[in-house]
């Protein structure tokens, strides 16, 4: 996580600081393993991922859109349908099927992409 600054040359690339949020990486570290440690005992209650998936996508915003998703011998774009309960990513293809993803870099699409995905 870049707090204060980042490389010029990485286009996708920002830091806190150009988004507004002023946070040192000490405070950073802190809200972090605050967070971390919650989710911890999270899955040692028993609760596992079932619990961290639902909160994670409470809080997602980017289900439904367009997305493109880069692999180490491809790239697929579709619509980001769900994350399965094994937290591998579901992506809609335009065919209609459903490509599960276990890693990869995700990009959103501009709301452009999601006009043209719909013809």
């Amino acid at each position: 996580i870049n707090c204060a600054h980042h490389p010029a040359q990485m286009p996708n690339v920002t830091d806190l600081k150009s988004a507004g949020i002023a946070v040192s990486l000490e405070q950073l570290f802190a809200a972090l393993s605050k967070h971390m440690l919650i989710r911890l005992q999270q899955w040692q209650m028993g609760k596992g991922f079932a619990a961290i998936r639902g909160d994670w996508l409470d809080a997602c915003s980017g289900v439904g859109h367009p997305i493109r998703v880069r692999l180490p011998t491809q790239e697929l774009t579709g619509k980001f349908e769900n994350i399965d309960d094994k937290g591998h990513l579901m992506l809609r293809l335009a065919d209609g099927r459903i490509e599960t993803i276990a890693a990869g870099e995700v990009f959103g699409l501009g709301p452009g992409a999601q006009r043209e995905m719909a013809r």
